[in-house]
């Protein structure tokens, strides 16, 4: 359900954006990080839902998914979820490999490590929460 109090978050402050420029919203292109673990249709729905009687009515939504990047702290080296798939699988099972990830994205740092050099200090540089990117008024 945090995909409905993200979506109540874009539209309120793109109406506000909207109502000071006169404007009607024509599109809003949204971010969203693989890590976040936000279901996208779910978030698609709440954003149409809450919109009916705002500046956004007639808006269309572009809902990108942003893929989870790391760089490793000690060799640099950089890599995305495909490249660690089979550290979750070994630790979760195959079937469940990405499941404790999803709801609970904090635990890449626990379970993850580099797979150049087998460090677990690495930071995650990109796929994480969400942020509107771009507003297309009319």
């Amino acid at each position: 359900m945090h995909e409905w109090a993200i979506a109540e978050g874009v539209v309120s402050a793109v109406s506000k954006l909207a109502e000071e420029r006169g404007k009607e919203v024509m599109r809003v292109k949204i971010v969203v990080g693989e890590l976040s673990g936000y279901e996208i249709e779910v978030l698609d729905t709440a954003l149409k839902s809450l919109s009916i009687d705002t500046p956004l009515r007639k808006a269309r939504f572009e809902i990108v998914v942003e893929p989870t990047q790391f760089k490793c702290n000690f060799c640099g080296f950089e890599w995305g979820m495909p490249e660690v798939r089979g550290q979750l699988a070994e630790i979760f099972g195959s079937e469940n490999a990405e499941t404790p990830m999803h709801y609970i994205p904090e635990l890449a740092v626990a379970f993850l490590k580099c797979p150049k050099c087998g460090s677990p200090d690495f930071t995650i540089t990109a796929g994480r929460g969400v942020r509107v990117a771009e507003v297309e008024l009319a």
